[in-house]
């Protein structure tokens, strides 16, 4: 299976030094509970993982489904604008799996992810659906 977080986007994980703005978006690792990281190891290795399974996703179910979202694009009608059903499925599976909300802190129902990070994610869903990054990121 195709997966676009690939190498080229592993370099800026793997080589820009991240460690001081993990260490301010997690308080010095202060916090406690089942969410909490315990270092920047394992926020990189969490980093890791939630691009991983968002390449996966943009990949395997967004991109196949980006040229009949083009074709239905949205409708307007009286006064209401309808997405494709492919565009809403896609925002809802970005959403089941947590990814609305990549900068905001975990106590907001966010990632708390750092703007780098997240920028990865936002790139890879225009990979797949350039329409789809305007609502997604």
């Amino acid at each position: 299976m195709e997966n676009f977080y690939n190498d080229d986007r592993k370099f800026y994980l793997n080589n820009i030094d991240l460690s001081e703005v993990i260490s301010d978006l997690e308080n010095d690792f202060q916090e406690k509970g089942p969410d909490a990281l315990h270092s920047v190891d394992e926020a990189k290795e969490w980093y890791e993982m939630v691009l991983k399974n968002a390449g996966d996703i943009c990949a395997n179910f967004i991109a196949p489904r980006a040229e009949a979202v083009d074709e239905q694009g949205p409708t307007y009608r009286d006064g209401l604008v309808t997405w494709a059903p492919e565009t809403r499925e896609n925002m809802k599976v970005l959403s089941d799996a947590g990814y609305m909300g990549g900068t905001l802190p975990r106590k907001y129902g966010g990632l708390n992810l750092p703007v780098t990070v997240n920028t990865l994610l936002v790139e890879m869903v225009s990979q797949a659906d350039a329409s789809l990054m305007n609502l997604f990121g």
